[in-house]
């Protein structure tokens, strides 16, 4: 033991000069090859430092690992509105409350419809009567139309028939009708010469005793009647070559006049026919504005249902039953199902992101689950303080019932690696 001491000793000092010659007292020493210590090999870390010696190079090579960004927000209401009714009236039944979930086209409330149904019905009423007055007003332009129509006509032909009895009066018999009626009683006189002289000689015959006197009164009698016609036709030819007298004339004048008259009458009555006209157009008039107030009475009886307009939430509502209520007033405020968020993206990460891009969100109020959204917007411009971009995503709320505005949502996006930036 006390052996291994000094050798070691021996040692210590024999390493000591060597490293330090002059402490040795010898001012040339003998070279002396001694065993180079080994030297145990670095141990890697999982963080190794950079060399910081002058003027050596120990560059660190960038990450393959992309980084992310973390986009947080409130979740918002696509779509809130204020639902107010049109008509005042009377609450009769309200069907839903603060915070339920409501359907599109859901009734949430309704007036009183009694007094709107009597309208209704009265406008019903008034469009049959208006109806019936336009349909009698039709009728009568009609018969209007007919009769009219039918004086006139009357009147012309009866002018023209006064006219060309003038006329025939004032011209006078025409030479063909003057020969005929001096050929008339030339006819009539040869009549009336052989009338007598079959008298004379049934008349002789009679005397002698030949014939029967019966027989030869027949003879006279044919004689007299013939006398007559001569006197007949000779009386016409005499009228012809006379004319008309001026009684006569003036008689046909008057009667032109009272023709005239009747037409002039009878065109007035066309005034009638637009009478009747006006009073058709009158009548459809009232008739279009029944109908109108009835549509009016229908959309009004339709407005006494609040209904919603989409899908969501009731939020607020100040409707109670029996309240009374005025035109435009507040009932419900409702919310959408759909839900955003919009953070704000730092400049420098706004160029990676992408419209229709889409995200897996987490919302504090569902730990452990996620929701899928979509960037719907981008901004334009930056904001002025803080220099980010509003970004727009819209999230898939597909239940309709575990999204709701107000929660808190947050989404990591990846921008791709760190040696990009």
């Amino acid at each position: 033991m006390k052996k291994n001491a000094n050798e070691c000793s021996f040692l210590l000092v024999a390493g000591m000069a060597l490293l330090f010659p002059p402490l040795a007292g010898c001012p040339n020493p003998a070279p002396a090859v001694t065993p180079t210590p080994e030297v145990p090999s670095p141990i890697s870390s999982p963080n190794p430092t950079p060399s910081t010696t002058p003027g050596i190079m120990n560059p660190r090579k960038p990450s393959s690992r992309p980084s992310e960004i973390v986009l947080t927000g409130a979740l918002k209401a696509d779509r809130e509105v204020r639902l107010t009714t049109r008509n005042a009236g009377r609450i009769a039944e309200v069907f839903v409350r603060e915070g339920d979930a409501i359907k599109a086209r859901q009734i949430l409330a309704r007036l009183d419809t009694r007094e709107l149904t009597a309208q209704e019905r009265s406008a019903d009423a008034a469009i049959a009567a208006a109806r019936a007055q336009a349909a009698q007003a039709a009728a009568a332009l009609r018969q209007q139309i007919v009769s009219t129509t039918s004086a006139i006509a009357e009147a012309e032909a009866g002018l023209r028939g006064a006219k060309a009895q003038l006329d025939q009066l004032l011209a006078g018999a025409r030479s063909q009708e003057k020969a005929q009626a001096g050929a008339q009683v030339a006819i009539a006189r040869a009549n009336l010469m052989r009338a007598e002289d079959d008298w004379k000689r049934y008349e002789r015959l009679a005397r002698a005793g030949a014939v029967a006197e019966m027989e030869a009164d027949q003879y006279r009698t044919n004689r007299d009647i013939a006398a007559e016609q001569v006197r007949a036709q000779e009386e016409a030819l005499s009228l012809l070559n006379a004319g008309a007298r001026q009684q006569e004339i003036e008689q046909a004048r008057q009667a032109v006049r009272r023709a005239e008259e009747m037409l002039r009458q009878a065109k007035a009555t066309e005034a009638q026919i637009d009478l009747r006209r006006a009073e058709v157009q009158a009548a459809q008039a009232v008739l279009w504005q029944r109908r109108n107030e009835k549509l009016i009475a229908t959309e009004t009886l339709r407005d006494a249902d609040l209904v919603a307009p989409f899908a969501g939430w009731v939020t607020a509502r100040s409707a109670q039953p029996g309240q009374r209520v005025a035109a435009d007033e507040t009932l419900f405020t409702l919310v959408s199902r759909a839900v955003y968020f919009e953070p704000s993206v730092p400049e420098t990460d706004f160029r990676h992101l992408r419209v229709g891009e889409r995200v897996q969100v987490t919302v504090d109020a569902f730990p452990g689950r996620s929701f899928t959204g979509r960037i719907t917007l981008m901004g334009a411009s930056a904001q002025t303080t803080g220099r980010a971009f509003p970004v727009r995503i819209e999230l898939l709320n597909d239940d309709g019932r575990s999204l709701r505005p107000g929660m808190f949502a947050r989404t990591v996006l990846v921008r791709g690696t760190k040696g990009d930036n």
